[in-house]
């Protein structure tokens, strides 16, 4: 199914960059990674909690 394509998709390309998203992580911070689908494209952005509620980009679509 379309569902079941997009979390291979996804899993695959998170796994793929695995070791250079945690390199990049920063130490002692809680990070989520956001990720989105737009037409094609899968976009993939970490975020870290403020600890107020708001979330800050830590990058630029991986």
């Amino acid at each position: 199914t379309v569902t079941d394509d997009s979390v291979r998709d996804i899993a695959d390309c998170l796994d793929a960059g695995r070791d250079e998203m945690w390199e990049k992580s920063l130490p002692n911070k809680q990070v989520t990674f956001l990720v989105y689908r737009e037409g094609d494209q899968l976009n993939f952005f970490r975020v870290v909690d403020r600890g107020d509620g708001t979330l800050t980009p830590v990058s630029e679509s991986l």
